[in-house]
């Protein structure tokens, strides 16, 4: 798995690429999310949003269509 770090103001957006697999793949995106504040999920295929619902793990994420969607939404959840 690689992950690129895209700028976007203060805001760190991590562009995942790969398989993720349980082992070094896993520690190294669980390094980069305990560096930031909060996360949301971007671009989310039909078999990852399945298998989100089917865990109800789609419950405990806020997810988006798009990038702009998303980096809004950081912003209207620190003015609530």
């Amino acid at each position: 798995m690689q992950i690129e770090e895209p700028a976007s103001g203060d805001i760190v957006i991590l562009d995942l690429n790969g398989k993720m697999t349980l082992g070094e793949g896993d520690e190294i995106l669980k390094d980069e999310v305990n560096g930031d504040g909060s996360l949301k999920l971007l671009g989310l295929t039909k078999r990852i949003t399945d298998l989100l619902t089917i865990t109800k793990l789609l419950t405990v994420f806020e997810t988006y269509d798009n990038e702009a969607d998303a980096v809004q939404s950081f912003s209207s959840s620190a003015s609530v």
